[in-house]
């Protein structure tokens, strides 16, 4: 999504050859073996954990990006492509969070779900799209819907399937209203107006709870701030009386430090789900989130 993200010549040249012997070995949608169950891919952690808890064991699963990568310095790798050209689902963010995966679906027989079809974006006043929306459980129930669709699609006519799918939709759903309900209290109950974040990810919860999002960059993970707009924000946060800054688990907190060592405020750790971090499951990172976010 970003010309970081754009360095994969290496990788367009395997696509080539990937798609040569896909043409060559099939014309349809990738059948798993006898016994063996069928591959989905998913491009996010947060996007990994929904299609894994609501597939339930009827699938493999598997997230692209790996442990410990910040999404927006992800470049595919050729296990990238195989793991594509053999999944028979593919569930992507969209939103431009993986458009490197435009380059790798092209080797593929299976179908691509955009798992963020029908939702309403954010757009920045730059024209960017935010892609973050898993970010605040209000709209992550829209991203559940939509992946619990596509499965039920996929496993149409498999009566089991279809039960397990949708018991399991239900759950899950219930489960991130529950968490919704925990941010429009709490962040309410401490009186949160305003968050400080090292990047602009937060951009979807500022949206569903009515809050304000500060940024140190943008939401593309790029651009330190400069001097100027260093003293800006220590300036912010000062009259703003924010005493908390959200440092995000994969990023670096030494700009979070600087403004925390300049305001008086507390450098707080904050996930964003992209890939798997600390060991933690998606909601528990979304609570982690708000306990953040409120102290």
């Amino acid at each position: 999504m970003t010309k970081r993200i754009l360095k994969i010549t290496a990788v367009l040249t395997l696509l080539c050859l990937s798609a040569a012997l896909l043409a060559a070995c099939t014309g349809g949608k990738p059948q798993p073996s006898a016994g063996q169950k069928p591959l989905i891919v998913t491009t996010t952690d947060a996007l990994y954990e929904i299609t894994r808890d609501l597939a339930g064991g009827l699938a493999e699963v598997s997230c692209l990006i790996p442990p410990g990568i910040e999404a927006h310095d992800y470049e595919p790798t050729p296990g990238d492509v195989e793991r594509v050209r053999t999944a028979s689902l593919v569930i992507r963010n969209g939103l431009g969070m993986d458009d490197w995966l435009d380059k790798i679906t092209g080797a593929t027989g299976g179908t691509v779900v955009l798992a963020t079809q029908g939702l309403t974006p954010i757009v920045t006043p730059e024209g960017a799209t935010d892609p973050h929306i898993w970010m605040s459980p209000k709209s992550a129930i829209g991203v559940c819907e939509n992946v619990r669709d596509a499965l039920l699609a996929f496993f149409d006519g498999a009566a089991g399937a279809i039960s397990t799918v949708t018991e399991n939709a239900a759950e899950l759903i219930s489960l991130i209203e529950g968490v919704s309900a925990q941010y429009s209290e709490r962040l309410g109950e401490f009186g949160v107006d305003t968050i400080v974040t090292s990047h602009d990810a937060f951009g979807y919860v500022a949206r569903d709870y009515g809050i304000r999002q500060v940024p140190i960059e943008n939401i593309y993970a790029e651009g330190e701030p400069s001097a100027r707009q260093m003293a800006e924000l220590i300036d912010f946060v000062i009259a703003n009386n924010v005493k908390v800054i959200l440092s995000e688990f994969t990023f670096s907190s030494a700009v979070a430090d600087t403004l925390a060592r300049e305001t008086g405020a507390e450098v707080r750790t904050v996930y964003t789900m992209e890939a798997a971090e600390d060991n933690m499951s998606y909601v528990t990172r979304l609570l982690g989130n708000l306990n953040a976010m409120c102290g």
